[in-house]
């Protein structure tokens, strides 16, 4: 991707802020969820965990709504629910 919205770190978050140029902030209240520019990264689980993948999607679903990201609701206009 070259200019992704939602950027999903496995496990790099802390790579990644350490050669990140930009401001980055964080996002609501979770400690999953940071703002820099126009992008949401999301500091989140490792691909090789063992928990079952449903989980991880309810999860992270989860972390979103309650950094309120998204609203929970999803319209198939295009609207991608992005605050």
């Amino acid at each position: 991707m070259i200019n992704p919205e939602i950027i999903v770190c496995g496990y790099t978050y802390d790579y990644f802020t350490e050669f990140w140029l930009g401001k980055i902030e964080p996002v609501g209240n979770t400690g999953f969820v940071s703002r820099t520019g126009n992008h949401l990264l999301v500091n989140y689980w490792h691909p090789a965990n063992q928990y079952p993948n449903e989980l991880c999607f309810y999860a992270l679903c989860a972390i979103m709504e309650n950094a309120n990201i998204v609203d929970g609701q999803r319209t198939t206009s295009g609207d991608s629910g992005l605050r």
